[in-house]
């Protein structure tokens, strides 16, 4: 947002811009700048004033191409590991299912040796009770 040199109001779109490159020496080099031409709403004074700029980079095709090959490949080992995930998820939801039926198959058989133990007890309380009687 560019501010009137006039009286300091703040302008926040240019009413026509264009596009330049620039050298800078003291900073990162190539700079992308576009520049507008301002005005102020409230003294219609006109003004230009940098709206944006970017740094860019310089860098050769090959690197580009290589760069781009390697996102592909990060891409592609990406997917491979999402659906590697989503398969393992889906074994551990398994094992987890498998785990709960073994320890319910497990309570099962110790309450069917409670109850043994409980039915050996009663056998041996009633014959104690006509031994008595």
């Amino acid at each position: 947002m560019a501010r009137c040199p006039s009286c300091g109001a703040a302008v926040p779109t240019p009413a026509k811009t264009w596009t330049y490159l620039e050298w800078d020496r003291e900073k990162t080099g190539l700079v992308k700048k576009d520049v507008g031409v301002f005005e102020c709403p409230g003294c219609r004074t006109r003004f230009p004033a940098v709206a944006s700029r970017e740094p860019l980079i310089i860098v050769p095709a090959q690197k580009i191409q290589s760069l781009k090959a390697a996102a592909e490949e990060a891409h592609a080992l990406v997917q491979r590991l999402k659906a590697e995930l989503a398969r393992k998820e889906e074994q551990n939801a398994t094992l987890r299912e498998n785990i709960a039926m073994l320890e319910l198959q497990i309570k099962a058989l110790q309450l069917e040796h409670e109850v043994g133990r409980l039915r050996e007890e009663k056998a041996r309380l009633e014959e104690g009770i006509a031994a008595q009687a």
